[in-house]
């Protein structure tokens, strides 16, 4: 199963690199990286359903558990690469988009593609609770909508008061 992600999330990477531009602007680019995590997400919804929830156990339960050869080690590692590959992807479309003002965040890069990871992961796992896929034309149209205007608040700066 673990070999089985990878190998998914590998096919994300190259079309990551191969649809998106950082000659695009900030929200087109994230509407393709919407659109082709959903995609790869739903052709396969139910091996990633069953991946997650090995890779779960696997990690939080059994962290002491592995072959003797160390292959449990290398493919966790694997799998982990293949995922923070997915990451850079977006910290650099995130990044060139700063340098072009269209993100005027005080939050670095790396948190903001943090956050919208969270979103992403949101949709599917509420597509995991429910059992099916969701209605994707709408999770991509309210998670834009909502890094576009998010709460639609204005706040005071954070100052780490309590």
């Amino acid at each position: 199963f673990i070999n089985l992600a990878i190998r998914e999330y590998k096919k994300i990477i190259e079309l990551l690199k191969t649809e998106t531009d950082l000659k695009n602007p900030l929200r087109q680019n994230l509407e393709i990286v919407l659109r082709i995590i959903f995609s790869v997400f739903g052709d396969h919804f139910a091996i990633f359903l069953t991946i997650s929830h090995f890779m779960a156990q696997k990690i939080i339960h059994y962290p002491q558990a592995d072959t003797e050869d160390g292959s449990d080690s290398i493919l966790i590692g694997n799998f982990k690469c293949a995922f923070e590959e997915v990451t850079d992807v977006i910290v650099k479309i995130i990044e060139n988009a700063r340098k072009r003002g269209e993100i005027n965040s005080p939050l670095e890069s790396d948190a903001l593609s943090k956050m919208f990871g969270s979103l992403i992961k949101g949709v599917i796992f509420e597509w995991k609770l429910s059992g099916k896929i969701g209605d994707t034309e709408k999770a991509i149209y309210e998670i834009l909508t909502f890094i576009e205007q998010g709460f639609g608040l204005s706040l005071l700066p954070y100052r780490g008061e309590k």
